[in-house]
């Protein structure tokens, strides 16, 4: 939904709090409530949701939990955020965090850090201090389970400071990652009314009304603090709110447009597009993005277009049915389609941010290529101007574009199969740390900008991607790929990844990621190819027998089975060699380096 009930602006989370706070934890920037990745902000229209916003502020005066679930579509995000402007000019607002797949903001490893921070964020700009162990963590405190991070990051937070009352937001918790962790959230949050029970904290939280979430607000311990609001789709209140959109969206669009008749479009078109939103603003705001296409710069014949789209949805069961076959037409209308699938597919599995200009060549194709291929898609997924390809990366206006997407039965012959998308971004990652121009790229400045080198020189955009791949790909085989890995995959990483490889770009490694990858390349390898020894840590060579021997005063092997032991870690560097003893590189490793030797190296160690 767009308009304005609340407005405001902040600067970056992070700039702010370095200055004030500059040990504090890292935030996930983008799930804030001002954050520009996630412009244009889902805002409610203004004269719309009045009666429900009042309720539910209303509620938020007597309860220390509100619960507001709705479907799919029913404007949750639009209504998160409208509050949350609202909360924060009346300095009601404590923090909030807007989880969403669509934006990459679905891991739930920054969520406790990214609230504490923004709490004591707050304080300190109140003149309170944060507290030590808010302001002295240490990374690998990044890896604790949900219920660790709470303790450690806000409990304790909360324990050491005297926060005047505030509302913390929280939208889309049936987005993060995780049944089993949603929950974990919800405990942990009624744990601190258990524990402290004059809290003055008001918690929020959005989603739809999934079982595992509704037992969770059920439990004895949630239902004396927690107020359930459901968003019911089909009351008057919220037809005429749809209403009152649909009629502001469409008079925007004639505004751009001198030849639009002024009575444009006639009731019977406008009542056909109404009736079929069921009160679900995502149907709306579709069909409106569908007819305002500037790309196709004919809004008359895009309503017939899109009302055509309905008929061909006779009597359709659910109102989503409607949106699906919408997505199905828009999709199919690409004069590229199986580019826009391969296009689509990668951003389905693409889990962190990546600049449309850098994506585009990960995935093997020019940029223009790419926009060529979304430019009737315009409607489902955001494409960056030109002006801002280096900045801004690709993403889907709605969650139910990308369930349907991976959906068979609603998708169709355009779905797309999570685990063969996932094997090709996987490879095409691993094809660019071998390719050679990344020994070039590695020698340009972490803070290589615009401002510094041409964006489109090979030189930067092969800096760009080679550091996305170097930093993403080991925590997504780990965490995306199939359990087991795909044996083609895994047998092409062996056969055809030159490990010595990872020497020129060592530097852009995570170091607990790719330990944790080491052991998962070292599992199938054997379960897989039966090659227990290319992940090893004793001797199959006389090189191998060198580097131990350079080793090991100082450091001890890596322990390739099991738990991780961080701070045995922190205690002493781990080695182990990979590859096959041709093309052995031995690997040294930190809690926060990871070190990459060849054979005529030793003489250095």
């Amino acid at each position: 939904m767009t308009g304005a009930q609340g407005r405001g602006t902040l600067p970056s989370l992070d700039q702010l709090s370095r200055r004030i706070a500059p040990n504090l934890p890292p935030t996930l920037e983008r799930a804030t409530l001002f954050s520009h990745s996630r412009r244009p902000l889902p805002r409610c229209l203004t004269g719309t949701r009045t009666h429900l916003i009042e309720e539910i502020m209303d509620e938020s005066k007597d309860h220390n939990i509100l619960w507001v679930n709705g479907p799919a579509g029913a404007g949750k995000t639009a209504l998160a955020q409208t509050i949350g402007e609202l909360a924060h000019e009346s300095e009601f607002l404590g923090a909030a965090f807007f989880f969403s797949r669509a934006q990459h903001c679905d891991k739930p490893s920054l969520f406790w850090t990214s609230i504490a921070r923004q709490v004591a964020f707050g304080v300190e700009e109140h003149g309170q201090p944060a507290p030590r162990n808010i302001r002295q963590y240490h990374r690998t405190l990044l890896e604790l389970g949900i219920r660790a991070q709470f303790d450690t990051f806000f409990y304790r937070l909360l324990c050491c400071l005297q926060p005047s009352e505030k509302l913390i937001i929280i939208d889309g918790l049936d987005e993060c990652t995780g049944e089993k962790t949603q929950c974990e959230i919800i405990e942990c949050i009624c744990d601190t009314f258990l524990r402290q029970t004059h809290l003055p904290l008001r918690w929020m939280i959005f989603s739809r009304p999934e079982a595992h979430l509704k037992r969770a607000f059920e439990a004895a311990e949630a239902q004396s603090i927690c107020w359930v609001k459901e968003i019911v789709i089909d009351d008057p209140d919220t037809l005429d709110d749809i209403r009152l959109y649909l009629e502001d969206g469409f008079k925007r669009i004639a505004q751009q447009y001198r030849d639009i008749p002024e009575k444009w479009p006639a009731q019977d078109e406008f009542d056909k597009i109404f009736y079929t939103t069921s009160g679900l603003f995502v149907i709306a705001a579709t069909f409106l993005r569908f007819i305002g296409d500037p790309l196709a710069g004919n809004p008359i014949s895009q309503l017939k277009e899109a009302i055509a789209f309905l008929a061909g949805t006779p009597g359709a069961k659910n109102p989503l049915d409607y949106v699906d076959n919408m997505y199905r037409e828009i999709v199919k209308r690409s004069t590229l389609l199986p580019v826009t699938l391969q296009v689509l597919g990668a951003c389905a599995v693409c889990y962190m941010p990546l600049p449309v200009l850098y994506f585009s060549h990960l995935i093997g194709l020019n940029l223009q290529r790419v926009q060529d291929a979304l430019l009737s898609l315009h409607s489902i997924i955001a494409v960056p101007p030109d002006s801002k390809v280096t900045e801004e990366s690709l993403h889907y206006f709605h969650a139910s574009f990308a369930e349907f997407l991976i959906d068979p039965d609603r998708a169709r012959d355009l779905a797309q199969d999570l685990g063969a998308c996932g094997v090709q971004f996987a490879k095409a990652c691993f094809d660019v740390l071998c390719d050679t121009e990344i020994s070039y790229a590695q020698s340009l400045p972490s803070n290589l900008s615009a401002k510094d080198i041409e964006v489109s020189s090979p030189l930067s955009i092969s800096y760009h991607v080679s550091k996305f791949a170097a930093t993403s790909v080991w925590g997504f085989c780990i965490e995306q790929m199939a359990d087991p890995p795909d044996r083609v995959f895994f047998r092409h990483i062996v056969d055809t990844f030159d490990f010595r490889r990872l020497k020129a770009i060592c530097e852009m490694i995570p170091a607990l990621e790719f330990i944790i990858f080491l052991k998962w390349l070292h599992l199938y390898t054997i379960e897989l190819l039966d090659l227990p020894t290319f992940v090893r840590t004793y001797p199959l060579s006389n090189a191998d027998t060198r580097f131990i021997q350079a080793f090991e005063p100082l450091s001890v092997p890596l322990y390739l089975h099991g738990q991780l032991d961080e701070k045995e870690l922190e205690l002493s560097p781990r080695y182990a060699m990979v590859g096959f003893p041709a093309q052995t590189v031995a690997i040294l490793v930190t809690h926060e380096t990871v070190m990459v030797y060849f054979e005529e190296d030793i003489h250095t160690l």
